[in-house]
């Protein structure tokens, strides 16, 4: 994996995975994103949604399996299609609209970031 850093010169850093994949093996970024403590689960978006700015409490990743969404940080767009990662540090402000033919992504939470204590395990 490649990573490429984006640190503000203020904030939290926002750190983007770019890497062009022909195919997103959706069990293999699940299990990826679970061994990183990560509650991972996934989201659908119609074109033209969008998300005002907002912040989490915790630690918060998007990797997107199909379509396209543009997330806003710092004022710089960054462009996520299939294959792409974004990881947002607690408390960094963000939004979001979606591209023209919507978005399925995985959105992942850091297990303990709920409130100081572990998520639940809602897997079957």
């Amino acid at each position: 994996m490649r990573f490429a850093s984006d640190a503000a010169s203020e904030g939290p850093a926002t750190r983007l995975w770019y890497e062009t994949v022909p195919h997103v093996d959706r069990a293999a970024l699940i299990a990826a994103l679970e061994a990183e403590d990560l509650l991972v689960s996934e989201w659908m978006d119609d074109a033209g949604a969008s998300y005002d700015p907002h912040v989490h409490e915790h630690e918060e990743v998007r990797v997107v399996l199909e379509g396209s969404m543009v997330v806003i940080v710092d004022g710089r767009e960054h462009r996520l299609a299939a294959g792409d990662r974004i990881d947002l540090a607690p408390g960094q402000p963000h939004s979001a609209r979606v591209g023209e033919d919507g978005v399925r992504y995985l959105a992942g939470s850091l297990r303990t970031g709920f409130g100081g204590r572990s998520a639940p395990d809602v897997r079957g």
